[in-house]
């Protein structure tokens, strides 16, 4: 627990309010499920939180899943200066199982002030915290793919990454696959996918829907349990080495 108050919630001090609160059932439930609790939250509405009760003082701080962004409902300042101070007055030890970073939609009159810059830090942030389920979708605002090229997911703990709306590159795919080994679950959706293979000896699901593939690309995953493969741009992909495979889908749309 930090010696230090967090200044996301300097509310003055609250043994008044404790003192004068009856108890309740909620705050004496251990932290697992208050956190599961929080992790239905977005990343503003958790850390008022801490006014509630002195019990609840430094839950938001150490909460496993940090990130519940964007959608339909715009932070109460600028998404980017809140994040930043949100990442920077957390507890420095408590590891981030998921960060969701989910943008508004193109139609959506919410102006998103987030660069792919900012998306990278705050990747690496929860990257160097064992993040371990990743779900990132369409950044920044005004561009048809986000690229990903300058980001470095690297990372032994990773399981679960969801992409949607990215563009990756032969570079970027390779690092995901060698420099990933945790990795049991790759879920693409609306990607751009300029790569020749996706070759992983880890993963266990793998879904591609309504990607756009630029070129040949072939999938090589001993290991693959379930294959999720619909309406794929330009080409389909070329299978191989996929002897574990339990169950799959394949749609092609011939337009």
């Amino acid at each position: 627990m930090p010696t230090k108050k967090p200044k996301l919630c300097s509310v003055g001090d609250t043994s008044v309010a404790d003192a004068a609160a009856p108890a309740d059932r909620l705050s004496a439930l251990p932290d697992t499920l208050l956190h599961h609790v929080l992790s239905f939250l977005r990343a503003w509405e958790v850390a008022p939180t801490c006014v509630l009760l002195r019990r609840w003082r430094h839950l938001w701080a150490s909460a496993p899943c940090v990130w519940r962004l964007g959608r339909h409902r715009a932070p109460p300042e600028e998404l980017s200066r809140f994040v930043y101070r949100f990442l920077l007055e957390r507890e420095a030890s408590a590891p981030v199982d998921t960060l969701r970073l989910l943008s508004s939609p193109a139609s959506d009159y919410i102006e998103e002030d987030y660069t792919t810059v900012d998306v990278g830090m705050w990747i690496q942030f929860a990257i160097k915290r064992r993040v371990r389920v990743i779900h990132l979708t369409a950044h920044p605002r005004y561009k048809v793919f986000s690229n990903l090229e300058r980001v470095n997911v690297s990372s032994y703990h990773l399981e679960h990454l969801k992409l949607s709306g990215c563009r990756l590159s032969e570079k970027k795919l390779r690092q995901l696959c060698f420099h990933c080994p945790s990795l049991e679950v790759l879920d693409l959706k609306g990607c751009y996918l300029d790569a020749s293979e996706i070759s992983s000896s880890s993963l266990k699901r793998l879904s591609i829907v309504e990607c756009r593939i630029i070129r040949d690309l072939t999938i090589a995953a001993p290991n693959l349990l379930s294959l999720h493969c619909v309406k794929p741009h330009h080409r389909a992909p070329l299978f191989e080495n996929l002897g574990s495979l339990a169950t799959a889908t394949v749609v092609l749309d011939d337009s």
